[in-house]
């Protein structure tokens, strides 16, 4: 990555499946991008091998996308990200969108869909938290915190 450079105005970085290792070249090179909305890191060793690989994410001030999944700041242009290839410029352009495994619960702004009034087709698929009862959404959020030092486990809360 340190032979790599990359404009400031950069948008989207496409480096699945090129042996990156290190998180630090990550934090060095990519973080300081201002404008980087979307990364794609997928196939890279740092993904399995970096214990806090997604909360680099959280230093990237407009990351809206990561390995195809959206972040807690994902908004209108990763929606329209998505539905690029129908070529629609705005919400409302949108006839079909595809955000199978993407995320979505992390939208924080619900009231995009509501723009989408020529909407025909979501596809949510692989968003099990949708379909589930409230003991496997427990059994699940319980086996999150499995690995995790007992001391940090007092006071920890879940909102669902």
């Amino acid at each position: 990555m340190a032979n790599l450079a990359w404009p400031e105005q950069a948008e989207e970085i496409d480096l699945i499946g090129n042996e990156v290792l290190n998180p630090n070249d990550i934090v060095k090179f990519l973080v300081p991008l201002p404008n980087l909305k979307a990364l794609w890191l997928n196939g890279n060793p740092v993904v399995d091998a970096c214990s806090n690989f997604t909360s680099i994410s959280e230093l990237m001030p407009k990351l809206e996308i990561i390995n195809s999944t959206f972040t807690n700041l994902a908004g209108e242009w990763a929606i329209l990200f998505y539905a690029r290839e129908q070529g629609a410029k705005t919400l409302e352009d949108i006839t079909y969108l595809n955000l199978a495994g993407k995320g979505i619960t992390y939208i924080r702004d619900a009231s995009l869909f509501r723009k989408m009034t020529r909407l025909l087709r979501l596809d949510i698929s692989g968003h099990p938290e949708f379909l589930m009862c409230e003991e496997k959404k427990e059994a699940l959020e319980f086996q999150s915190l499995i690995g995790i030092n007992p001391e940090q486990k007092k006071g920890v809360t879940f909102l669902g």
